[in-house]
């Protein structure tokens, strides 16, 4: 039109000798809704990729049973650590209870274990699914009665209720990273502490 608004500007154009007036314009509300239209695939599309990347994101960091972190993602991370404390846990009898019951009530257990340690631990520290049913937890900057009492509550937390009307346990293993000790032998002490739990008798904590 010729009237003059917001959205109005005037330039030249080559044109053929005319009397009449040409107007060039666009319909707003159409150009409005084609690219809200627009905006929206893009949305979707943006959304679709983010949630993908998340998903492989997560896959390729966590372990999809338990939550924890994957080992082969961490291990390597693990030698950048100092001034830790570790504890490595197994579910007690886990075979028996697999052969017993089946693997779907298997990972029932796996999945409710996991579960009551991650209410029992901070969001700083550091849970990893070391085996199928084995785990390490790596706490920064605990003291030794801290550790000691937080492998028992632990232990604890696992055995007090039943999973799925089974009497499930966990053995724990636990100690403290020494200066200048690389983390993998702290891992190594760790394990041997375990062990002896499970010499014990089961559901023990051990303190190397």
């Amino acid at each position: 039109t010729d009237i003059d608004h917001l959205f109005s500007f005037k330039f030249s154009l080559p044109h053929s000798i005319s009397e009449e007036k040409n107007y060039i314009g666009w319909n707003f509300s159409d150009v409005l809704i084609q690219t809200l239209f627009l905006s929206i695939v893009i949305l979707l599309v943006i959304n679709i990729i983010l949630g993908f990347y998340e998903k492989t994101w997560k896959e390729y960091h966590y372990d999809s049973m338990t939550g924890f972190y994957r080992r082969d993602h961490y291990e390597y991370k693990l030698n950048k650590l100092t001034n830790t404390s570790v504890i490595i846990c197994d579910i007690d009898h886990f075979k028996s209870i697999n052969d017993t019951y089946g693997h779907d009530v298997g990972d029932m257990v796996i999945q409710e274990v996991t579960k009551r340690i991650c209410k029992s631990i901070r969001d700083t520290d550091i849970a990893i699914r070391w085996g199928g049913e084995e785990f390490v937890i790596i706490f920064p900057k605990m003291k030794c009665n801290e550790l000691i009492n937080k492998s028992e509550f632990l232990r604890t937390s696992v055995s007090l209720r039943k999973i799925n009307e089974i009497s499930v346990s966990i053995s724990l293993g636990c100690t403290h990273q020494n200066s200048g000790e690389n983390i993998m032998s702290t891992l190594k002490r760790a394990d041997k502490a375990l062990y002896q739990s499970k010499n014990l008798g089961r559901n023990k904590t051990t303190l190397l």
